[in-house]
């Protein structure tokens, strides 16, 4: 799955850079750290989930701009507006389609 979206993320104008981590833990890691514009997460990943992520992140005054996508097979009305209620900008099911997530990304990077 980092392959793949590493190729997406080439695919989209301009001049980001992607970094693509192991594990939310690492995400996290990495955010603390760096100044980002977007980041792209599933819910459920090693170490810290993605939500645990989002929450992390709308708490931290640093990274209240940071636009948030979370892609996910958990298809619950619930999942979604827990998602949408800890901060993700865009809640998007797997499989999805990759046009509609470059076109959030874009929307959001704008």
């Amino acid at each position: 799955m980092r392959a793949f979206y590493r190729s997406l993320f080439q695919r989209l104008a301009g001049s980001y850079d992607c970094r693509i981590e192991e594990s939310g833990s690492d995400a996290w890691s990495h955010l603390r750290a760096n100044a980002v514009d977007a980041v792209v997460l599933d819910w459920d990943l090693p170490g810290l989930t993605g939500i645990e992520v989002i929450r992390a992140i709308r708490k931290d005054p640093r990274l209240q701009d940071v636009a948030v996508v979370m892609i996910s097979g958990r298809a619950s009305a619930h999942d979604r507006t827990q998602a949408l209620n800890a901060g993700a900008d865009v809640y998007m099911l797997k499989p999805f389609d990759v046009e509609e997530f470059l076109q959030h990304l874009r929307r959001l990077l704008a």
